[in-house]
């Protein structure tokens, strides 16, 4: 007696695997770049090459990526870096606490001040 599962895997042929997706090649000068991405320069000098970057407008608790390219000031650069990628989480926002433990400290700021008025 055969296996009908066995003899309907071994009959099956084999699917190819999906092709890996192009990688869409990032030019950080160029116009549609500019519109997708959020563009940054910095220009440095000859003895002080750090530096850093400020965002305003982001969400809290998010993840962003960031790439990193450096180049010459022309438009169309001759010397650059390969693409240096990565990723950084802001933090997430503060849990504000529950109110109910501001009702309370009130109240109980209420019963002392009524008792020391009575006991004055």
């Amino acid at each position: 007696m055969l296996n009908a599962t066995a003899n309907a895997t071994a009959n099956a042929t084999a699917t190819p695997a999906a092709a890996p997706a192009q990688k869409e090649a990032v030019n950080l000068q160029s116009a549609s770049t500019a519109a997708k991405y959020n563009v940054q320069r910095f220009e440095t000098k000859a003895k002080a090459l750090t530096f850093a970057f400020s965002f305003t407008g982001l969400n809290a608790g998010s993840t962003y990526s960031w790439m990193c390219e450096a180049t010459s000031l022309s438009p169309s650069p001759s010397f650059r870096t390969t693409m240096e990628k990565g990723s950084v989480a802001t933090t997430a926002a503060p849990v504000a606490p529950a109110s109910d433990s501001a009702l309370w400290s009130s109240l109980f700021a209420a019963i002392l001040m009524i008792a020391a008025v009575f006991f004055y």
